[in-house]
């Protein structure tokens, strides 16, 4: 193994064990999600040049600083988070001149923040960011954050909007026009714009299924919104599927959902089992 690869492992290993060490009660930004950020961003990585310490230290911190959706300061948290990481890769001994990509890289992740990643690890962290807004992890992402504000699922009398404004502050669905549907034009990567093309493509479909009283839809839709309303957890991140543990229908939503063997709704199992590391 090479010094380079021996460095990204042990950065690896100790910023993954320090943030699996802080509590975050917000179930779509915890350890789980920054694993699946740093695996995608490895993936889109491949064959691109890019540095993979600079690339694993942002793709662990970007999230040092989470906001709730409605906070005032939501859009500078991920400046908040670049802030943050710079005092800790100073204080952990990172590499001194790799710090500032580090930062910059999380700075740029998000979308409300609107600052344009210039580098290729800024980039890479960006899409796999990106990337857990769509398919059937962000579909459950959007309608448990939904729950957790305590907003509408869907506009009962027009749900597409076609005689009113979209809002997705009042109403979880809209949120898939206003903002869901666009991303895939915003990808930097080839493998990303790839990926992102086909998981907006499941999005559509559930969307079609869901407006057409589609019974496993609704199901997933309406129990992934009450899991955010009664602060349920989505599901196990180390055995999502229950395959090694008793099932705990009363702490996670997929494992409710499960229990009640639905018929397929748009194949979300299956896809969400693609989309999981």
């Amino acid at each position: 193994m090479h010094r380079a690869e021996i460095a990204v492992n042990v950065w690896n290993q100790k910023l993954s064990a320090f943030m699996k060490g802080l509590e975050q009660d917000d179930d779509s930004h915890g350890w789980h999600h920054l694993l699946r950020v740093r695996t995608v961003a490895l993936q889109l990585a491949a064959g691109l040049p890019c540095d993979e310490e600079i690339l694993t230290a942002a793709a662990w911190l970007h999230d040092l600083v989470v906001l709730p959706k409605n906070h005032p300061d939501r859009k500078i948290s991920s400046t908040l988070s670049a802030e943050r990481a710079e005092k800790l890769l100073h204080q952990m001994g990172f590499p001194q001149e790799k710090i500032a990509a580090v930062c910059h890289a999380i700075a740029a992740h998000s979308f409300s923040a609107g600052i344009t990643p210039e580098t290729t690890e800024a980039k890479i962290v960006q899409d796999a960011d990106r990337m857990e807004a769509l398919g059937a992890l962000g579909m459950l992402r959007c309608f448990y954050t939904s729950g957790r504000l305590g907003r509408h699922l869907m506009h009962e009398e027009d749900p597409l909007a076609k005689e009113r404004a979209l809002n997705d502050v009042e109403y979880a669905l809209d949120h898939f026009e206003v903002k869901l549907f666009k991303l895939e034009e915003r990808f930097n990567t080839e493998r990303g714009r790839a990926l992102a093309h086909l998981r907006t493509e499941w999005l559509r479909e559930f969307r079609t299924l869901l407006l057409s009283g589609d019974e496993g839809a609704l199901q997933v839709a309406k129990s992934c919104e009450r899991a955010g309303r009664e602060s349920k957890k989505l599901f196990d991140g180390e055995d999502p599927f229950a395959k090694k543990r008793r099932p705990q229908p009363e702490v996670y939503f997929l494992d409710e959902f499960c229990r009640w063997k639905p018929k397929a709704a748009g194949n979300f199992i299956g896809q969400l089992a693609s989309e999981l590391p």
